[in-house]
């Protein structure tokens, strides 16, 4: 039976009992449409693992008695779980918090969509009242109990297959990828809705920022990034949609972009030294076979290459030391996935199983392997350049899959730029613009 917290008396026996249960914690925000970031609480399901539920109600229309002020006490250190724990962090302060989601990806590489389990309720309110806002606050609670049940069910049957080995690495991943969320981009309001239609008024905030949403459910892991129909990471380039995105500060935009990313993650693999200078004008040389190459032949080297990883290296490249350590790289990653079922991941040994994945070619299956590493790569440096930023004014705001983009503001100082790209683990170029367009090449001497 669920306790509806609609007193103070009942309030304070809740407080102790959150504080000395593990649970499962599912917040419902009055808006469905819009960003956690830019969203308030509706109301907050919790279940503790003794067997009890509870309903806390903030902005819901059933509202007796305001909860709000009893979430400032619930700082249990016990095991709490939900199902998503950016959207959960963005809403509340918890700590020691797991996410259930990310443990089913883990074991089954596919996580649970928690859209499947809303109920017909939902979504006719969903279909009908779209164009109104805060419409999960006018649900009927039980309703929303209905479906926090389900998404609790799930939740427990993923917790009891156990937390793989490799929760830890990619729980760090959904931490700092929530904070760059949280830093939002800033956008010119009038053009971003010129551009994407006044639909799209809902997801730009007071300061002027929109939220991008970043998603690992993907089958290599490697993140996608969209948030209210909008594809952050392949924002069109040829047109103005980039203009849109600027600095919110007295500074610029700045990007740092992998030079030849994948080619160097294979070098990590194969133990091969490429070396700091430009891996296609490398591989250009041993192409063509000569010293000196015309910019034709750099940009037909960089075609050639992508057709060589993405559709198998072909005979008349093996005699390049290069692909020979590739090719003999991705018949032993094939030989260990049949004869195990299984390959773990470089980094963070995620298990990328056979039964899961299905049937694969030798390539495809390479293909997978190096969108995994250069995801936990990635991992890595954004927690870097997070910690870097930690205190300051400059914004870590995108991250695409060969690319770095900060909200720079230039009091920061021109060390923190050049500090950051010595961290990064490949070689980068820099760019930077008044806007996310109009990126020019960053030397250093412009700067001192």
């Amino acid at each position: 039976m669920v306790i509806l917290i609609d007193s103070a008396e009942i309030a304070n026996g809740f407080i102790e009992e959150f504080n000395s249960n593990e649970c499962v914690v599912i917040p419902t925000v009055s808006d469905p449409l819009k960003h956690s970031m830019d969203n308030r609480l509706s109301l907050i399901y919790v279940y503790l693992l003794s067997g009890q539920e509870y309903l806390l109600f903030l902005n819901h229309s059933e509202t007796i008695f305001d909860s709000s002020h009893i979430i400032s006490g619930l700082k249990s250190d016990k095991r709490k779980f939900c199902s998503d724990k950016k959207i959960l962090s963005h809403l509340l302060d918890l700590d020691n918090v797991f996410d259930g989601n990310l443990i089913e990806y883990l074991h089954d590489n596919k996580a649970m969509n928690v859209e499947d389990m809303l109920t017909n309720c939902h979504r006719v309110h969903y279909n009908k009242y779209h164009r109104f806002n805060n419409i999960n606050d006018f649900i009927p609670s039980l309703k929303h109990l209905e479906y926090c049940s389900k998404i609790k069910d799930r939740l427990l049957g993923a917790v009891d297959r156990g937390i793989p080995e490799c929760y830890s690495d990619y729980d760090r991943m959904l931490e700092n990828y929530s904070k760059i969320e949280e830093n939002g981009l800033f956008v010119h309001r009038e053009k971003f809705l010129n551009r994407f239609g006044v639909n799209h008024k809902r997801h730009i905030s007071k300061e002027d920022l929109v939220f991008t949403e970043y998603n690992y459910n993907t089958l290599t892991g490697r993140p996608s990034n969209r948030f209210g129909g909008i594809n952050y990471s392949a924002l069109n380039k040829d047109d103005d949609t980039r203009t849109i995105f600027a600095s919110r500060q007295e500074g610029v935009i700045l990007e740092y972009d992998f030079d030849a990313y994948h080619m160097r993650l294979i070098s990590d693999l194969i133990g091969y030294k490429l070396g700091p200078m430009s891996v296609h004008e490398y591989l250009a040389k041993k192409y063509f076979n000569k010293d000196d190459i015309s910019l034709e032949e750099y940009e037909e080297s960089k075609s050639i290459s992508f057709r060589v990883l993405y559709g198998g290296i072909p005979k008349e490249f093996e005699n390049i030391e290069f692909f020979k350590l590739t090719k003999q790289f991705i018949f032993s990653l094939w030989d260990t996935y049949n004869r195990s079922g299984f390959i773990k991941t470089p980094l963070y040994k995620r298990k990328l199983k056979k039964k899961n994945l299905g049937d694969l070619i030798p390539q495809k299956l390479f293909n997978y392997y190096i969108q995994a590493y250069e995801t936990e790569a990635n991992f890595d440096m954004i927690e870097m350049i997070n910690d870097r930023l930690d205190g300051l004014n400059t914004k870590l705001i995108l991250n695409t899959y060969d690319s770095f983009t900060l909200d720079f503001d230039l009091k920061d100082g021109k060390d923190l730029i050049f500090d950051i790209k010595e961290k990064l683990k490949y070689p980068t170029k820099i760019k930077w613009g008044t806007d996310y367009k109009n990126l020019k090449p960053l030397e250093y001497q412009v700067l001192v």
